[in-house]
């Protein structure tokens, strides 16, 4: 039973962390954020409203490389009207790369996020994206 407590405890604390959002000097990170990670898969997903793009709908993958990086690959939608593809020249892509209650924010060393016109939906944006992390 002790067992079973602590992994959802420890589950539940990880799930409250993922995070990933633009910040620059004129773009805050959000302040309210909800977002669950899938500790089985390394799956996640992402809502909060940021100053660029409106209200965030993300849902990712994190995986672990070789190379001791984490790479993030992400889609989902925006419901501001930014548009185009997005690196380190025009913001960077911050994450809390830790899982845990720590909350170490980290600039992506590099990403690429783009953003198209949704489907069926001319006032939403459509968000693919990648971003690599060195904890």
């Amino acid at each position: 039973m002790k067992r079973k407590t602590a992994i959802l405890i420890a589950a539940a604390l990880a799930a409250t962390s993922a995070f990933a959002a633009p910040k620059n000097t004129n773009i805050p990170l959000p302040t309210t954020t909800v977002g669950v990670w899938y500790p089985c898969s390394n799956d996640y997903e992402l809502h909060y409203t940021s100053t660029f793009g409106g209200k965030w709908d993300l849902y990712g993958t994190r995986q672990a490389n070789p190379d001791g990086t984490i790479t993030d690959t992400f889609n989902g939608t925006i419901s501001g009207s930014a548009r185009g593809t997005f690196t380190k020249a025009n913001f960077s892509w911050m994450a809390d790369t830790s899982f845990l209650v720590q909350h170490v924010w980290r600039p992506s060393s590099i990403f690429v996020v783009t953003i198209t016109d949704g489907i069926g939906c001319t006032s939403c944006g459509h968000v693919e994206g990648s971003a690599t992390y060195r904890p």
